[in-house]
């Protein structure tokens, strides 16, 4: 099979925001510096095995440096590709080539980091100031990605596999073969693992790997489970990594564990083209009650340079957690029939994520929430783009409050947002996720929204909107100076509005279908008037309608006469006006009796105005 790069570009610093990739060379040199970008896209492998990749280059200009080769990141494109917006080279030197001369191809070896259908990126440079010059796709001779494919290898039964160290890749451990170096990795492949074994019940991790610095991949295996889990471990996945570095998961099958891939305390691994499941397992938790433990599909903790891609995540009881990463990239992946959550970004401490890039993942159906931010989480410098929601988009999740030990505190914190990216082409229920941060004086009028988030913005104003089938309609975190207005909020499972650590927000004119209303979270001059609180939403029928945790000087209504707000579960009487309601000479459609912090709340529904 013979594939030609979909894009390639060489990139300069000395002209960083100058795109190169219609040029006829690729160029790798050290004087001025550039280097060049290449991508492939691999399809139709299959189950078969790539036995060989060679990349082949054609030299138009002799240099006594090849060039070096190394993967990176594949969201890049040759017709907008700079030098400042170029992905990173990756940490590791894949392949090098020495002195080339015009006139000839030259050859790389690519078979470690061709697994089969993939994207295939990579960053070439040079120590050398006497460049080396490569005919590109647009070129007289166009690089060639040349593999070579061997049959489906056959899969063999297998013990669960426990590595403990770079000594414990060994033949009675499943290594098929390799060295332990960047182009000759350990190699654990075809084997059929089943999580019970005779006298040990059925449970455990089916690949356990830890303290490693070995580069391995995990290939086209398959855990299961021939029986019902009845030993448990919150240690337990069908694949396991704990601190290793430069080991890759792909192609795999994974079902029936606690869990399908924990990575922990890790760096560079990628875990691409995997099928994921996980089914509820009950297990006794006395007085013949059962306790469901089995955890996610995926879990990335305190590990940096993760790589998750091209898997398909389904069905989970709920699909990938993550905290403490750095640098992790999530890109590609199919979260369906995920339970509750897609992706999971928790909380409990500083940064938990910092520098990820979520991109181009399918998020449902199936999936409840497609990505959860979690209460505590704090999430920096991450940007999140081109992924589809067709469940219910992206949770901004409230803090859980507490109601003991002492009572009315938060057990978390607060989910900060600094620093990040998420563009107009996610789109939830095919409309646009709509996110702000660090602006002033902004203002969306009237056009189509998915999702409204805004992060630390100034007097900005939201009207005429149309939300709904989401769990957030507008969400304000860190917000000082708003206006919420005229806009329709519908089929809102949780919260219409959700505001937290803001002040002078005014929520006025809006009709508001959702299971918790309106809510803030530790603000201040909040004013909420004539909106119409219409029930609905997943959380106690919408009896919860309006929520103030903390907050001072809010006020719920706009005092009288022109009253509060209508809601949809208020069933006191009219009788009597005035400003204590004291004047029982006829309705004056408030009611007679506050309703929560509403001192006036309205009879009938207020008419929205347009």
């Amino acid at each position: 099979m013979v594939f030609r790069p979909t894009d390639d570009a060489t990139i300069r610093p000395d002209m960083p925001t100058t795109n190169l990739g219609t040029s006829s060379t690729l160029v790798a040199d050290a004087s001025p510096v550039r280097d060049f970008l290449l991508r492939f896209s691999v399809t139709g492998v299959g189950s078969c095995q790539v036995t060989s990749a060679k990349l082949r280059l054609f030299q138009v200009d002799s240099s006594d440096r090849g060039g070096d080769f190394h993967t990176t990141a594949s969201n890049w494109s040759e017709a907008i590709v700079t030098w400042n917006n170029a992905p990173a080279a990756g940490p590791k030197t894949i392949a090098s080539l020495g002195s080339v001369s015009t006139g000839k191809w030259f050859e790389v070896d690519l078979t470690s980091v061709v697994p089969g259908d993939s994207i295939v990126s990579l960053r070439v440079s040079s120590p050398s100031s006497d460049g080396a010059y490569y005919s590109s796709k647009e070129g007289a001779n166009p690089p060639q990605l040349v593999l070579t494919l061997g049959p489906p290898a056959s899969s063999n039964s297998h013990a669960p596999i426990f590595i403990d160290g770079n000594s414990g890749f060994t033949y009675a451990n499943g290594v098929r073969s390799g060295s332990g170096t960047a182009s000759d990795p350990y190699v654990i492949s075809n084997w059929d693992i089943d999580l019970c074994q005779p006298g040990a019940g059925c449970g455990g991790s089916g690949i356990f790997v830890r303290n490693t610095d070995a580069n391995f991949v995990i290939r086209n295996v398959r855990v299961r489970s021939s029986g019902s889990i009845n030993t448990f471990s919150y240690y337990d996945a069908d694949v396991y990594l704990y601190n290793v570095a430069d080991g890759r998961v792909e192609n795999s099958t994974l079902s029936d564990g606690r869990s399908g891939i924990t990575v922990e305390g890790s760096k560079y691994v990628t875990l691409s083209g995997n099928n994921l499941s996980v089914q509820p397992i009950y297990m006794s938790s006395g007085g013949g009650g059962e306790t469901q433990v089995a955890g996610p599909c995926m879990s990335i903790h305190s590990s940096t340079s993760i790589v998750v891609s091209r898997n398909t995540l389904s069905p989970c009881v709920n699909g990938m957690e993550s905290f403490g990463t750095t640098g992790m990239v999530v890109s590609g992946n199919k979260f369906v029939q995920d339970g509750v959550y897609g992706l999971f970004l928790e909380g409990y401490g500083a940064a938990s994520t910092v520098g990820a890039l979520i991109e181009i993942n399918q998020f449902g159906p199936g999936t409840d929430r497609g990505i959860e931010i979690n209460d505590g989480a704090n999430v920096t410098q991450t940007t999140i783009s081109g992924n589809i929601f067709s469940g219910q988009g992206i949770d901004l999740h409230p803090p859980t409050i507490a109601d003991c030990c002492p009572s009315n505190t938060m057990v978390y914190g607060l989910a900060q947002l600094s620093s990040n990216t998420i563009t107009t082409d996610n789109l939830v229920n095919g409309k646009p996720i709509y996110y702000f941060e660090g602006c002033s004086g902004t203002s969306i009028n009237g056009i189509p929204v998915g999702q409204l988030i805004v992060v630390n913005c100034m007097n900005f104003q939201a009207s005429n909107l149309q939300i709904g089938g989401v769990i957030e309609g507008i969400v304000l975190s860190n917000v000082h100076g708003a206006t919420i207005i005229n806009d329709t909020l519908s089929n809102i499972s949780r919260f219409g509005v959700l505001a937290f650590n803001s002040d002078h927000v005014t929520v006025t004119g809006n009709n508001i279908t959702a299971g918790n209303g309106i809510q803030f979270y530790v603000s201040s001059n909040m004013l909420v008037y004539h909106n119409n609180f219409l029930g609905g939403g997943d959380f106690a029928g919408g009896a919860y309608q309006g929520m103030d945790y903390k907050g001072s000087y809010d006020s719920w209504d706009y005092g009288y006469p022109s009253g509060g707000n209508f809601w949809w579960n208020y069933n006191a009487t009219d009788n009597c006006g005035g400003p204590q309601q004291e004047v029982c000479t006829g309705p004056d459609g408030i009611g007679d009796t506050p309703f929560g912090l509403d001192r006036y709340p309205l009879m009938k529904p207020y008419p929205v105005q347009t």
